[in-house]
């Protein structure tokens, strides 16, 4: 079980990352929860308190730099490490191409690639500097039907975040950070999910999180 680790969980509050916190819950994994309001993260809170962890709630924006470093320092104060980084951006803005404006394009790429970014550059420098590995898993949604028009924003922005993770799993080999991507609702590979992956040391990934999507770059 491990115990006294952290998982910090960005849009811990919407699918699958809820789903995918209180699988984690379940194997002892102590939770930072992240999302834009309390809202989002108080009920799954409550629910992985039930489970006997520790629970720590951060509401933040961190698609911007200094917001990112702010919720980064919270949660290292409250924990003193970080084990497991979950990111799981998903502001999906419904506007066809002719439709959408201009903000919101550029809003959506902050959120699904910004923050990713910015999270897992501040998690990895974190990790390297503390000379420790750790886990950074994306959720990522690129496999899904398309619908007729009103997510050409969201999707461009999955595929920014695939490439992403694609990039960092290879940059960050040898560190004994290991990067991984986790793409929901994937129809790329079939046969490729099991019950349950085991993606990292103490980090096994429930049957409702992986039942619909495909594990890649399981090497990092």
């Amino acid at each position: 079980m491990p115990e006294n680790q952290c998982a910090l969980i960005v849009g811990a509050g919407r699918e699958p990352a809820a789903s995918l916190a209180l699988s984690l819950a379940r194997q002892g994994f102590g939770l930072a929860l992240n999302d834009l309001t309390p809202m989002a993260i108080d009920a799954l809170a409550e629910k992985a308190r039930e489970m006997g962890v520790k629970v720590s709630c951060h509401v933040a924006d961190p698609s911007k730099g200094l917001a990112a470093r702010m919720l980064l320092d919270e949660v290292l104060d409250t924990w003193g490490q970080i084990d497991v980084l979950v990111l799981n951006p998903r502001a999906e803005p419904r506007q066809s191409l002719l439709d959408l404006d201009e903000w919101d394009w550029q809003r959506t790429l902050e959120s699904n690639l910004n923050a990713p970014f910015l999270m897992m550059q501040g998690v990895a420098r974190w990790m390297r500097s503390e000379e420790r590995g750790g886990v950074i898993l994306n959720l990522i949604s690129i496999g899904e039907p398309l619908p007729e028009e009103g997510s050409i924003a969201f999707r461009v922005s999955q595929m920014g975040f695939h490439a992403l993770t694609q990039a960092a799993a290879k940059e960050l080999s040898g560190t004994g950070i290991r990067v991984f991507g986790l793409c929901t609702g994937s129809a790329m590979a079939p046969g490729v999910v099991a019950e349950a992956a085991r993606v990292g040391t103490g980090l096994c990934l429930g049957k409702e999180v992986v039942e619909s999507g495909e594990i890649f770059m399981l090497k990092g």
